[in-house]
């Protein structure tokens, strides 16, 4: 008998060790919690509470011992509570609970988490939200103002412009014996001047277009659109001393009519540039830059200063008079558009008199 009360005691004061190792070792993740956790009792009584939550509402512990918590309980739910500390300040907290029994009385371990810094994220990122909105409307208006100035463009302004061309036409064909030399001289040059004119509407309108239209990406050649543009230059300036060095098999994800306008961009103003060489070489390929396919137009014509690169893709800046090489200055504002579409960036090095390199990526 005597023997069984030993072992008895032995377990149960192993039990009770265990039971103080298991105390010991909550009262230490309940100390070390980043979480906020305030024990409160029936009464809604602040029974203890950790260093985190005495961080949260700015105060000491013997502060809010004995104290009534001050917020509505709700087990089981997540709520968003707003804490004033004692400086003033708001803390955004999330509040859960859950039922238990503390010291043997029914109680509620309260765990709140500072979301302060997520709400002012959220906050912010719904002012964003809001701002992108407003843009988007300002963004469609203009489009439809845009719309409606291409229409006015190619109808209103086209019209007399068809008529001061077929004037010119008559006076130079018609009356061209009535008319001096110098006469005759102003007339070609007001002609001229209308074609010019026209030729300008057209480049505008197809800007406006090109950065407007419907996109349909597929996977294609681009090596082999590269090749097309070249054959086109080729056959308009067969008395040219041009190489052409294309690389093959160079495959693409895009549009391949908007991509065929970027390449006859780039490969066309390689071709004029290299005007006044005598033997012009012209490059397209591909290399890698950033870890991502970087495709390139080179050429060995006039070159840019790097010091005005930035406008070279803005609408009607050259960087040549229209005396040296002739243009509008709206193809590579084209290009820019079209690449930008692409998801991609577009931009370019050069050295006056030692060509120029054009790269883009998709």
């Amino acid at each position: 008998m005597f023997g069984n009360d030993t072992r008895l005691k032995a377990r149960l004061r192993k039990k009770e060790q265990q039971l103080k190792a298991c105390e010991s070792r909550f009262h230490s993740i309940i100390t070390k919690s980043s979480d906020g956790i305030v024990i409160v009792d029936r009464n809604g009584i602040v029974r203890s509470l950790n260093p985190a939550a005495e961080n949260l509402f700015g105060v000491k512990r013997d502060e809010l011992m004995g104290k009534p918590f001050g917020f509505r309980i709700i087990t089981g739910e997540t709520i968003d509570i707003d804490i004033i500390t004692k400086t003033g300040k708001t803390v955004v907290a999330e509040m859960r609970a859950m039922e238990t029994v503390w010291n043997g009385k029914a109680t509620s371990y309260v765990f709140l988490r500072d979301i302060t810094a997520r709400k002012r994220v959220e906050e912010e990122i719904e002012i964003l939200n809001t701002n992108l909105a407003a843009r988007a409307a300002e963004l469609e208006t203009a489009n439809r103002e845009l719309e409606a100035f291409s229409y006015t463009v190619s109808h209103d302004l086209r019209a007399p412009l068809t008529n001061i061309n077929g004037y010119c036409q008559i006076m130079l064909h018609v009356c061209a014996d009535r008319l001096d030399d110098e006469c005759r001289g102003f007339m070609q040059r007001v002609f001229d001047e209308a074609q010019r004119m026209d030729h300008l509407i057209n480049t505008l309108l197809n800007f406006s277009r090109l950065t407007r239209c419907e996109m349909h990406s597929k996977t294609f050649c681009l090596s082999e659109t590269a090749q097309a543009v070249a054959a086109e230059l080729r056959q308009k300036g067969h008395e040219r001393r041009v190489t052409f060095t294309i690389a093959e098999g160079v495959e693409v994800d895009g549009d391949a009519r908007l991509l065929r306008v970027v390449l006859d961009n780039l490969l066309s103003n390689a071709w004029k540039y290299t005007g006044k060489q005598e033997s012009a070489c012209i490059e397209f390929g591909v290399t890698e830059s950033g870890g991502k396919p970087t495709y390139f137009v080179r050429d060995n014509g006039a070159g840019f200063d790097m010091r005005y690169a930035d406008r070279l893709f803005c609408p009607f800046q050259r960087l040549h008079s229209k005396e040296e090489f002739e243009g509008h200055g709206i193809g590579l504002a084209t290009v820019q558009r079209i690449i930008q579409r692409h998801g991609g960036r577009v931009w370019a090095e050069g050295e006056m008199g030692k060509g120029a390199t054009f790269y883009f990526t998709l």
